[in-house]
């Protein structure tokens, strides 16, 4: 933001309603806008990130084209300006108006300022020794949107910043957060940059609110296509289900067409057995009746034979009769 100045009567209005005056009572506003639409989308990509990973927090506080007030001398000399972007830890969740420090007992843990032509100078060199001097903000990091070459992180150690050397992965770390800061090239609301964006430590970049979007439609995908695969799957094995059913029945079928010629054999043996039964009583009603008559053979017999030897003895007596 650039530096506005107040009328003099609107400062008195602010001081008398409260001493030290809160968020309230001061200016929020200066009416201007950020230097260009890449330093908005530029201070959005870097709020709009943030916001999930700070929902998993209890607390904390993430903002952007806000005024900080730091001092009661910056108060009287009606420096109103305040950083691109800040994130303030262990602070409760809420809407601000600007940031003050003396009324939220701490100042941002981490501080990002865009460059451009006309604010390079002075967030280099007067923004920088404010932050470390006065407001004692951690870390602070500046980016140009127009030149990605220009990104610079310092972190302040006793008294001073010292530059934050870029990591094995060309990244500025940023120990606050423990969260780093990446360059990324690719299309943002329309415009295709080198974005400056938040990544975990692990590598993988915060997503926006379009790629987790984007990232919910391909889980949605996956899942469908997971859903469809499982669908086929059970198709193809109720398939198979009813062709073992149906070689089942074919085989129960077989296995009852078999059981009935069995039980068919088995009737015509029972038959069989019974004529067999009946022809063996034939048989032996024939055996019997050949005895008898056999024993009427040999009674017949037997009387030839008296008859004979009657008539022998008649002969022998009697004499020839003829």
């Amino acid at each position: 933001m650039t530096q506005t100045t107040l009328p003099s009567d609107s400062l008195t209005n602010y001081l008398t309603v409260a001493i030290p005056p809160t968020q309230k009572d001061l200016p929020f506003d200066d009416g201007k806008n950020m230097e260009t639409f890449r330093h908005k989308l530029q201070m959005d990509i870097l709020i709009e990130t943030l916001y999930p990973w700070l929902e998993q927090r209890d607390n904390g506080f993430v903002g952007g084209n806000m005024f900080l007030y730091f001092s009661m001398v910056q108060v009287r000399n009606k420096d109103y300006q305040g950083p691109d972007f800040f994130v303030v830890l262990d602070v409760p969740k809420g809407e601000r108006l600007s940031w003050v420090v003396w009324e939220e007992g701490k100042a941002p843990d981490v501080i990002i300022e865009l460059l451009s032509p006309s604010t390079a100078a002075k967030d280099k060199l007067v923004k920088k020794l404010t932050y470390q001097n006065q407001v004692r903000v951690p870390e602070y990091f500046w980016f140009d949107p127009f030149n990605s070459d220009d990104l610079a992180g310092f972190r302040l150690d006793i008294n001073t910043y010292q530059p934050i050397l870029s990591d094995s992965q060309d990244r500025l770390v940023s120990q606050q957060l423990q969260l780093a800061l990446v360059k990324w090239y690719g299309l943002y609301y329309g415009v295709n940059a080198t974005w400056l964006r938040w990544e975990t430590l692990a590598g993988e970049l915060l997503p926006t609110g379009q790629e987790n979007a984007v990232n919910a439609q391909i889980k949605a995908q996956e899942a469908q296509a997971k859903a469809n695969e499982a669908e086929n799957k059970a198709n193809e094995a109720q398939a198979k289900a009813n062709e073992a059913q149906a070689k089942a029945n074919e085989a129960q079928a077989k296995a009852n067409e078999a059981e009935n010629k069995a039980n068919e054999a088995e009737n015509k043996a029972l038959e069989a057995e019974v004529k067999a039964n009946e022809a063996q009583t034939k048989a032996n009603e024939a055996e019997v009746k050949v005895e008898e008559v056999q024993i009427q053979v040999r009674e017949m017999e037997q009387r030839s034979q008296d008859l004979e030897n009657l008539l022998q003895q008649y002969k022998e007596k009697f004499g020839e009769l003829l």
